[in-house]
């Protein structure tokens, strides 16, 4: 009896140390050979390990519009600041009505109109051309001042202009001849009974042409005229041509 139970312990002790070695094996192997880590690989392995690169993909394509949200609520009314409104009365008092006059239209510079010297004027001029011993004593009527009378003498070379005052009128008047563009003479003037008219001629040495410039005023009793007139004249292939030109402004008392 004795020597089966050391038979039997003898056996059980085999197969318990054999267990042992088994799992104490297994845990062994793990621990040793389990890889957790590239660099329990070899380098030269590790490169045979890795793959080549892969082709690429296709990008993603962009999706289908979406639908339009729904309309949002409407906010609330605001309110009109009219802080800065004219009222009808200002607003009317900004602008003239049609037959409406502002209150300074009289005035220029805020100087009244009765300020300022007005009146009427005019202008005017004539051409003429004349043969040899012609003459005309209206040959353009100047308002205001009097009458402008020509004559010609082509065979002389000659011209003459004359200056009447208007009846009843008395006429202060500075006159100037310029022949060849040459001012030669510049002495006033007054026209008055006894010494109603001024003539100027041209010939030798300036051969008929010459230009007059005449600068007039006039006085009546309820006129006064101020002008200015400016008569050429000139002896071209036997013809005496004459050229006059005036600007008057007027004056009522």
């Amino acid at each position: 009896m004795g020597q089966r139970l050391i038979r039997a312990m003898r056996g059980n002790i085999v197969a318990w140390l054999a267990l042992f070695v088994a799992m104490g094996g297994t845990s062994l192997a793990a621990s040793h050979y389990v890889i957790t880590s590239t660099k329990q690989i070899k380098p030269s392995l590790l490169k045979k390990l890795k793959g080549s690169k892969g082709t690429r993909g296709l990008q993603g394509l962009q999706g289908p519009k979406g639908l339009q949200g729904l309309q949002g609520l409407q906010g609330p009314v605001g309110s009109v600041n009219t802080s800065n409104f004219f009222s009808k009365t200002e607003s009317d008092g900004r602008y003239l009505g049609k037959t409406e006059q502002a209150t300074d239209a009289a005035k220029l510079g805020g100087v009244p109109a009765s300020g300022y010297t007005s009146g009427q004027g005019s202008q005017g001029g004539r051409w003429q051309e004349l043969v040899n011993g012609g003459s005309e004593a209206s040959f353009l009527l100047v308002p205001g001042i009097g009458e402008l009378a020509t004559k010609c003498n082509s065979a002389t070379n000659a011209t003459g202009v004359k200056l009447t005052e208007e009846a009843g009128s008395t006429v202060f008047l500075t006159w100037g001849s310029y022949p060849d563009k040459q001012p030669v003479k510049m002495e006033p003037d007054v026209l008055k009974e006894g010494h109603t008219s001024l003539e100027q001629a041209f010939a030798a040495p300036e051969f008929g042409t010459g230009q007059m410039v005449i600068q007039a005023s006039a006085v009546t009793t309820s006129l006064h005229t101020f002008a200015t007139v400016t008569v050429s004249s000139s002896v071209t292939e036997g013809f005496c041509r004459f050229q006059a030109n005036y600007t008057v402004a007027q004056q009522q008392f």
